[in-house]
């Protein structure tokens, strides 16, 4: 099949349209993302407004709305980007090796999260924990994925799993302040 020269440019603009598109989204997230971290800082999620956010996003209520339902449906996305960000971390060691290199795997997290400060500021601010659930259960899933000797009694590995992680957030979230302002803190554990 011999394609018409229209027919490449055609492809070539919707190429671009999409492109463009994805640009545009992804600069409309980034100022979302940034503007909520800076809301962040002195509220809960519940008594920041989508026109407060879009207005320091300087974003269009409208396109807010194209994407998300309303601030919590937003917040949740955000939850569930931070537990995916967290797996890809976890994801890559079984069991054995979770246990035996945690010491160093809490140091890169805690390096990770003091990088990212919207997620340090949802970390220490989770007090309903729901953040810390999902990001426990995300992990967990990804540890229990790699088959390892502890396979064989699957529910002593996930409760080792999620007391693990659980407990590790919770002293991210109880002791913030401190473990950024050092991340050699960690180092003993």
């Amino acid at each position: 099949m011999v394609f018409q020269p229209t027919i490449i440019a055609e492809v070539y603009i919707i190429w671009e349209m999409i492109n463009l598109k994805d640009k545009r989204f992804d600069k409309t997230e980034a100022a979302l993302k940034s503007a909520i971290t800076e809301l962040l800082r002195t509220k809960n999620i519940n008594e920041i407004t989508v026109v407060e956010l879009c207005r320091l996003a300087g974003v269009n209520k409208s396109t807010f709305y194209l994407h998300y339902r309303d601030i919590y449906e937003y917040y949740d996305y955000l939850i569930q980007d931070i537990a995916t960000r967290h797996r890809s971390i976890y994801e890559k060691y079984n069991y054995e090796e979770f246990v035996n290199l945690f010491p160093d795997i809490f140091v890169n997290v805690l390096n990770i999260i003091k990088q990212d400060e919207l997620m340090k500021i949802m970390i220490s601010r989770d007090n309903s924990n729901v953040l810390i659930s999902k990001v426990t259960e995300s992990i967990t899933e990804a540890i229990i994925a790699k088959k390892s000797t502890w396979y064989e009694n699957i529910l002593q590995t996930e409760m080792n799993c999620r007391f693990i992680v659980f407990g590790t957030m919770g002293v991210i979230q109880g002791y913030s302040d401190m473990i950024f302002s050092n991340p050699d803190i960690a180092k003993p554990l």
